[in-house]
């Protein structure tokens, strides 16, 4: 199987969204703070990460098999658990489960700085998904779902509303879910003016402005007044700046916008782990956990958090290697085993751009 090429283009301004959760083998996976025990049993990352261990595996048994859901998950909240580069997808199933059980949470009480800011919006997400049985019920998650070739949505091309509020947009390969905390709470999909976005009313005059959080925006008078929640991508709102092309999203290095030729890109900047998701360069700041932010030079790998005393990579020969049913990992520098069977699952071996994995 080949790597998927990219089709999550997102560019209609500060548009995304998620679905109502089903459970996870009968049981509803762990979303506390202070626990490490998820729906599937096993103690999994030290009760600051998204998922517990098997669920993560679970999650991403689910990425590396779905032909849109890792591009979905970039695009909705930036957090790279696949690699795009240069409009084509590899799933590194050993990374994933590293990102899903990072700590990236922050710590209750502590005045250091967040890891990850808008931590409870990203696990939101990363839950429902992780209790989906199907690639569709985890679409369905998504804040931004890409589109596969040959999704019935889009046989008839353009962009358009469906009957749910949701904007199917086939020109750039994406379904986005207005209805969702990612946007303004009245927001539904809006047509005016030749333009269709996730909207709440329309703008009196052109505006780029901040509200609790959300940035809200529109270039003429009369179009469909969007917003987006900045923290959904580690972000936070700043319209302080008296030119509205300098407002927006911003993190701890400055303004974070980036283009569409970039769209995918994971890379360092500072300590921060840096992924562009088409409309804003999402962050993870690695020293916020007492790591560095690294690229792996020799390897096919992103940026990634990486602690000094790390032992091994995602990205190593010796990661994604199946014996039997079990698959090995390198998980926060460390190895570590998955059983794929504990999931009901297989140990899958890789082709082309998709590793070895669960399945």
């Amino acid at each position: 199987m080949k790597g998927a090429r990219w089709g999550a283009a997102i560019v209609v301004a500060w548009v995304f969204s998620a679905g109502a959760c089903t459970t996870f083998y009968g049981l509803q996976p762990d979303t506390s703070s202070s626990s490490s025990t998820g729906a599937g049993g096993q103690v999994g990352a030290p009760d600051r990460g998204l998922l517990p261990k098997l669920d993560a595996a679970h999650l991403c048994s689910l990425v590396a098999t779905c032909p849109a859901l890792g591009a979905s998950v970039v695009a909705s909240a930036g957090l790279p658990l696949v690699e795009i580069d240069a409009g084509t997808e590899n799933r590194n199933f050993s990374a994933c489960v590293d990102w899903l059980t990072l700590p990236l949470a922050p710590v209750t009480g502590s005045s250091s700085p967040a890891p990850r800011l808008g931590f409870d919006a990203l696990r939101a997400m990363i839950v429902c998904m992780a209790a989906s049985t199907s690639c569709d019920d985890a679409e369905r998650c998504a804040l931004a779902e890409a589109v596969a070739p040959g999704d019935p949505r889009c046989t008839g091309g353009g962009t358009t509303c469906d009957a749910q509020g949701n904007l199917v947009d086939c020109v750039n390969g994406q379904v986005l879910h207005c209805k969702t905390d990612l946007f303004a709470p009245d927001s539904t999909c809006t047509k005016a003016q030749g333009v269709t976005a996730c909207a709440s009313g329309l703008c009196a005059q052109p505006e780029v402005n901040c509200d609790s959080g959300y940035l809200f925006g529109c270039a003429a008078a009369m179009e469909p007044k969007t917003s987006l929640d900045c923290a959904v991508f580690g972000l936070v709102c700043d319209a302080s700046a008296a030119d509205s092309a300098l407002r927006g999203c911003y993190g701890a290095m400055g303004k974070s916008s980036c283009s569409m030729t970039a769209r995918g890109a994971q890379t360092c900047f500072g300590t921060h782990a840096r992924t562009c998701t088409g409309v804003v360069n999402a962050e993870i700041d690695c020293a916020a956990i007492g790591e560095a932010c690294v690229t792996d030079a020799g390897t096919p790998g992103p940026a990634r958090c990486k602690k000094a005393d790390a032992t091994c990579s995602p990205y190593d020969a010796t990661s994604n290697v199946c014996s039997g049913t079990t698959i090995s990992t390198c998980l926060d520098g460390s190895p570590a085993s998955i059983d794929c069977a504990a999931i009901g699952l297989s140990c899958v071996p890789g082709v082309g751009g998709v590793s070895s994995h669960c399945g």
